[in-house]
């Protein structure tokens, strides 16, 4: 771009593609090549001697590949007007935005007393998609310099099938499927490996927004066999990373932020319905949720960064499912129907400073709010997972389903081994460095089945399980120096708020049984520090904090009831975490709060209340603050009855298992505060350690029966707790 014009890179990507399909709609079509004897079965459909045959089957099937870059690269010199913001701005922008929308009907139906009907749908949808947007090898000025890299994909789907002879005898059947298949892989990237010298500001944005609507039914209805079945399966892996690369030597008048955010909402619902007269209905439903995600914001190691207003470095994902799966089967013998609803989340989040890097933000400027040096990485799961089922048949009915979750997450924040951050004068009294890891989860689990049978068995079975591995670090790492005019806040934060209910059923004339189990497991480990052999100075205070906060409802009940033979039943609701939270500051460690830029709130323990309600309580401190925070709230319910002509029992168990280690500690050799000629007359070194924990267990089972009821329950519990705050000979 010539001087005092305007340079606009854009590369735009992406398209729409629609489906709308069906088949198999007349009744009496099918394969007529299998003769005259199948044709009068479609046609006509009377006597025991006719036989039809209908098969109807529709499909939507897409691989989209999209590649979407802009760039500005090799050995050249970039220059547009510093003075002028409009026509001074530089902007390489990479965008691609998809949106696809299809449906499939597949409907197969006959009225012959013999034969068959089948009908299958099928949605597949498979997106590679890559967007980028970077600026690498070259001299760049101007006034504003934005490097975008924007993904956008939308999409919705529907797949239904049917399959029906309802006036068939019992040598007939009809079968019906529908299934949805969904593969994403994105990868989006915004980067800056080049010179900059911008009077403005400078953007390094990469975003990803990924939405699925997935719907999935199927409906067998028939004489003989019944039998529908709906799986529908959603993988979205997710790759998005924004960076100033080593290369990179960036000056701004104004801010640089370099960020990195996903977004992921999907809905996906299965549903299966069977219904013979004569014989058995099978029915089955599956929403399985797959999310892999990755989102790194950085500049990376040994760049060089000056901005004399503030430098921001933000990772961002979040991610909201709803996975929904039902199932409902009847059968004048038999009717089985089976759900399973799922939840998968694995993810690596982080935001970071890299090794031996340069950085300065001297916190210029009106705007207000936070200055300075800004690190923040974020995750936040909003999950509900449901599965329902329900079976009915004159000698058995057996329903059953499972509803599980399962997140993996690693989010970090950090400056990383050796880096330099506002090691330059100038910085104003408001600049800040933060570093803030923070992870954020509210998960619902709903499971549920009815099992009836009318002359023989019922059969009610629901599982919900739940399992979390997280991990939640920030830090300055060892042998880094870091100085602000106020404040250094090294935080990292976990919550969790988990819901589970789980039901379940069994109703007989003869045998009748029903279990309910609510499970999880947690694994959370919340870490904030200052490395060894770093270097921290402030003018006003060091805050080093980890907060771990969980609140876990889980109700687990049953029931059975026969008229005639034995009912029987269990519950059982399980807690099992296993909970680290630390704060420390490093063997040798430099660190210096003069504490003259007002005070600080931090945690002291406390909370305004218990079970998750009310805040947690602070106080306002100065100088350096190391404090690592846990508060467990459980509330475990398991209950069951049985009633029955002949025998009834029912087992109840509550049962947890909590392993808290909550420490805060200095380390050996850590120098803290030894030069005193320029503190404030209230500066203090501040270490606490607390976890407290509040827990309610309930399991109560009723047995009644004419000859023998038996109810037992039981409500334990084992806490290991370990709760240190210490500072190390030698500190």
């Amino acid at each position: 771009a010539l001087p005092g014009s305007k340079a606009d890179v854009k590369a735009l990507g992406g398209k729409v593609v629609g489906g709308i399909s069906g088949g198999g709609r007349k009744v009496g079509d099918g394969i007529k090549s299998l003769g005259n004897k199948i044709q009068d079965g479609f046609q006509n459909g009377n006597g025991n001697d006719t036989v039809g045959v209908s098969i109807s089957g529709d499909a939507i099937l897409n691989l989209i590949i999209d590649d979407t870059r802009a760039f500005i690269s090799d050995n050249i010199t970039v220059a547009s007007s510093t003075d002028d913001p409009d026509a001074g701005e530089i902007r390489v922008m990479a965008e691609s935005d998809l949106t696809t929308v299809g449906s499939t009907v597949a409907i197969a139906g006959g009225l012959s007393q013999k034969g068959a009907s089948i009908a299958g749908s099928l949605t597949s949808d498979n997106l590679v998609r890559n967007t980028e947007a970077y600026v690498s090898n070259l001299s760049i000025s101007g006034h504003d310099l934005n490097i975008i890299a924007d993904s956008d994909h939308n999409h919705v789907v529907v797949a239904v099938g049917g399959a029906g002879n309802p006036s068939a005898s019992t040598n007939s059947g009809s079968v019906s499927g529908s299934a949805g298949l969904h593969v994403v892989v994105t990868e989006t990237s915004a980067e800056l490996d080049s010179d900059a010298n911008m009077t403005g500001d400078v953007l390094v944005d990469a975003k990803n927004v990924t939405q699925i609507i997935s719907i999935a039914g199927a409906v067998a209805i028939d004489g003989g066999l019944a039998a529908g079945g709906a799986p529908d399966a959603i993988v979205i892996t997710n790759d998005t990373v924004a960076k100033i690369g080593s290369e990179a030597d960036v000056r701004a008048d104004g801010d640089v932020i370099v960020s990195a955010t996903n977004r992921e909402d999907v809905l996906g619902f299965a549903a299966g319905l069977a219904i013979s007269n004569n014989r058995v209905g099978l029915s089955g439903s599956v929403a399985v949720q797959v999310i892999i995600t990755q989102a790194s914001a950085s500049i990376d190691d040994g760049a060089k960064v000056h901005a004399d207003g503030n430098v921001e470095i933000n990772g961002d994902d979040r991610v909201r499912l709803l996975s929904l799966a039902g199932a409902v089967a009847g059968g004048n013998k038999a009717g089985v129907g089976a759900a399973l609803s799922g939840n998968f989340i694995f993810r690596d989040v982080e935001a970071k400073i890299g090794k031996n890097a340069n950085v300065d933000a001297l916190g210029l400027g009106s705007d207000s709010g936070d200055k300075g040096v800004l690190i923040s990485d974020d995750a936040e799961d909003s999950i509900i997972t449901f599965a329902a089922s329900g079976a009915l048949g004159q000698q058995l009915g057996v329903a059953a389903n499972w509803a599980p979750t399962t997140i993996v997450t690693f989010t970090k924040a950090f400056i990383d081994e050796g880096a330099q951050v506002n090691r330059a004068d100038g910085g104003s009294n408001s600049q800040d460095v933060q570093v803030r890891a923070d992870h954020d989860t509210d998960t619902i689990s709903l499971a549920g089945s009815l099992g009836i049978s009318v002359n023989s068995a019922g059969l009610g079975v629901a599982l919900g399980t739940r399992g979390l591995y997280k991990t939640v670090q920030a830090f300055i790492d060892d042998d880094a120096e870091v100085q602000a005019g106020r404040h250094v806040i090294v935080e990292a934060s976990s919550q969790e708020r988990m819901l589970s209910v789980v039901a379940s059923a069994g109703l007989a004339q003869g045998f009748s049984g029903a279990g309910a189990v609510s499970a999880d497991v947690v694994y959370n480990d919340t870490q904030a520090w200052i490395g060894d052999n770093a270097s921290v100075t402030a003018e006003g205070n060091v805050i080093v904090s980890a907060v771990s906060e969980s609140q876990t409802l889980s109700m687990a009940g049953q029931a059975a009831i026969s008229g005639g033979s034995p009912a029987v039943g269990g519950s059982n609701a399980t807690l099992i975490r296993i909970d680290t939270t630390e704060a420390w500051i490093g063997e040798n460690a430099n660190v210096t709060a003069n504490a003259t830029r007002g005070t600080s709130n931090v945690f002291d323990g406390n909370r305004n209340g218990a079970f998750g309600i009310g805040s947690k309580a602070t106080e306002a401190i100065r100088g350096v603050s190391v404090t690592a925070v846990s508060f467990d709230d459980v509330i475990l319910v398991a209950i069951g009855g049985e009633l029955s002509n002949s025998l009834g029992f029912s087992g109840s168990v509550s049962d947890y298992a909590l392993v808290e280690t909550t420490r805060a500690f200095i380390d050996e050799g850590a120098n803290i505060n030894q030069d005193l000629s320029q503190a404030h007359s209230e500066q203090l070194v501040n270490v606490l350690a607390s976890d407290k924990t509040d827990t309610i267990g309930l399991a109560g089972g009723l047995g009644g029966g004419s000859t023998a009821g038996v109810g037992a329950s039981a409500d334990f519990g084992v806490l290991v707790k370990t709760t240190e705050a210490l500072i190390e000979n030698g500190a």
